[in-house]
């Protein structure tokens, strides 16, 4: 039995609507967004994507989409813009249909900020390290609430106290009670100050 045409009229319209609803939430979405044909060429573009792109609607519809695609994968990329600065984006692509054929939605997140950052406590790691290593002295790291969590030492052999008795344990609980009364106040005093302190004490393996 053939389809009337008020039956083809009505799928018609409904196709028009889903594809109207898809349109208007994708274009609302405030990350970057493409649909992208079976062929690979892009056929719709939200506001997000022209801004983070840097050009006009119609130089990217109808064009080939410039990453290759992998639905249900993340993966980084980096966007050249023509007269302002690349930027590293997140890409996400997922399967969809598109006026009633398969297609690709691709989300794009710019995320240059975020791995500058990571980049710059990278090498300030990496800096922190070599400034530790090339130290002549013996160091002992503690965090904000005394607590040993690293040491650095030419020889371990000179450390107060094998490792294994100091670090995960607090300031406090590890030195005798006249140790913590000289270094308890130069350590506070270095916490709220953000300066080196300097104070004198003899330490005693046989007094831990």
């Amino acid at each position: 039995m053939l389809p009337t045409n008020r039956q083809s009229h009505r799928g018609t319209g409904e196709l028009q609507a889903s594809t109207a609803q898809l349109r208007s939430i994708i274009g609302a979405l405030p990350d970057a967004a493409f649909v992208i044909d079976k062929n690979g060429s892009v056929c719709f573009v939200n506001p997000a994507a022209l801004d983070l792109f840097n050009l006009p609607a119609d130089s990217l519809l109808g064009k080939p989409f410039a990453f290759g695609l992998s639905p249900d994968k993340v993966k980084q990329i980096q966007i050249t813009r023509p007269r302002i600065k690349n930027v590293i984006a997140e890409m996400r692509t997922v399967e969809t249909k598109w006026s009633g054929q398969p297609a690709y939605l691709v989300l794009l997140r710019d995320i240059t900020e975020r791995v500058s950052t990571e980049q710059a406590l990278g090498e300030s790691e990496e800096r922190s390290q070599a400034l530790l290593h090339a130290f002549p002295d013996m160091l002992y790291l503690l965090d904000r609430m005394g607590e040993f969590i690293g040491y650095q030492a030419q020889d371990s052999s000179l450390l107060f106290a094998p490792p294994s008795r100091f670090l995960g344990r607090r300031l406090d609980d590890v030195f005798p009670e006249e140790h913590v009364e000289v270094l308890r106040p130069l350590f506070d005093l270095a916490l709220k100050t953000r300066q080196p302190q300097i104070g004198d004490t003899v330490l005693r393996i046989d007094n831990l």
